[in-house]
């Protein structure tokens, strides 16, 4: 519940206010980590999650893919601010498929190619469930996108064996 809560807040936000909340949400975030004396974090997180409904739906991919970049690029602005204000202190992102989204995959692999490395990503992962391991990877949009990210050169950290409801087995790890 709590994730839904935060997450219509930051909507709401960029509804009100444009990118520009989003870039201070991260800021925000920045000055927490240095109160909490982290030296270290990689935010892992869906820039899909933050798009309007008919954005996400879009049936142009191109609209959406353009939508989750400009996502993506401000929080990057937001967490480069927070470095900048607090010497040491280092914040990278682990972009994230979504287990029950499997249409946006492709488009976070592009993403990590495309803007990663000037965004500070370093790494791809997978949320939401498991059902995706339940499928060849000629199959399955997220393996694929985990397998595109490698290639280029991103870690992975895939979560496996955790969620029961979607598949979640000994089997997955």
């Amino acid at each position: 519940a709590p994730f839904g809560w935060v997450n219509a807040i930051v909507l709401a936000s960029i509804r009100a206010e444009g990118l520009g909340a989003l870039e201070d949400f991260a800021l925000h975030f920045a000055r927490r980590q240095r109160a909490s004396n982290v030296i270290y974090t990689e935010v892992r997180w869906c820039p899909h999650l933050l798009l309007e409904p008919t954005v996400l739906g879009a049936s142009d991919g191109e609209v959406r893919y353009a939508a989750a970049r400009d996502v993506l690029e401000a929080v990057a602005r937001g967490l480069r601010r927070g470095e900048s204000e607090f010497p040491g202190l280092r914040l990278r992102q682990i972009l994230c498929c979504l287990d029950f989204m499997p249409h946006v995959s492709a488009d976070i692999a592009r993403l990590l190619r495309e803007v990663g490395r000037d965004c500070g990503c370093v790494g791809i992962d997978v949320a939401g469930g498991e059902s995706h391991f339940g499928l060849p990877l000629s199959e399955s949009p997220i393996l694929q996108a985990v397998k595109d990210a490698c290639a280029a050169g991103f870690g992975s950290t895939i979560h496996a064996g955790e969620d029961k409801n979607t598949g979640g087995a000994a089997s997955n790890v």
